[in-house]
């Protein structure tokens, strides 16, 4: 199917649409580098329709697609003029804590980070597109304990399966580990 100004199909499937916070670098002005941003709203509005739910209601509904909404028009106020992408993350957030009492900030920081907006990403200046610094980092306060999953199953490839003692490991998503964190 033709994907017009769109380099790939919106879609939450990276081999689908493979788009991170670096590949704005060399994405068309202006629409390549919204269709990055884009794929993270995307993310966001189906995770949080998952959680939540769809509602037809477009006016005074209160499931997933709403709730995104509502975020991304709240964090519109709330980041500044000349916004880059670390700052439209952190409205975004900022938005979450006020309307929700952050109830979506592991859903928000995940989705962020897994398309290269984490915790340590650096959009450097607002006005370019090809000095920002991309991270898949969590913020401290959400990485998993020593009793919790690191990566999901799905984010790994391990083979040969049986293994005669070596192994190969390929990571299928953008994920970056985390130390592993035991309470203090």
């Amino acid at each position: 199917s033709a994907l017009g100004i769109r380099p790939f199909r919106y879609s939450r499937d990276m081999k689908v649409n493979p788009v991170t916070y670096n590949g704005i670098k060399t994405q068309a002005i202006p629409h390549g580098i919204g269709f990055g941003f884009c794929s993270m709203l995307y993310d966001i509005y189906l995770d949080m329709i998952d959680v939540y739910g769809f509602d037809e209601d477009i006016y005074n509904g209160k499931g997933g697609n709403n709730k995104a909404l509502q975020l991304v028009m709240m964090g519109l106020k709330l980041q500044p003029c000349s916004p880059g992408f670390v700052d439209a993350r952190n409205a975004i957030i900022a938005a979450d804590s006020i309307l929700n009492g952050k109830a979506n900030y592991e859903l928000l920081w995940k989705a962020f980070a897994r398309r290269g907006l984490g915790a340590s990403a650096d959009q450097k200046s607002s006005n370019s597109r090809s000095d920002g610094v991309q991270a898949f980092d969590l913020p401290k306060s959400l990485w998993k304990t020593s009793t919790q999953e690191l990566l999901n199953a799905n984010d790994v490839n391990v083979y040969p399966n049986p293994s005669k003692g070596v192994f190969n490991i390929d990571f299928l998503t953008n994920v970056q580990i985390k130390p592993i964190v035991t309470g203090k």
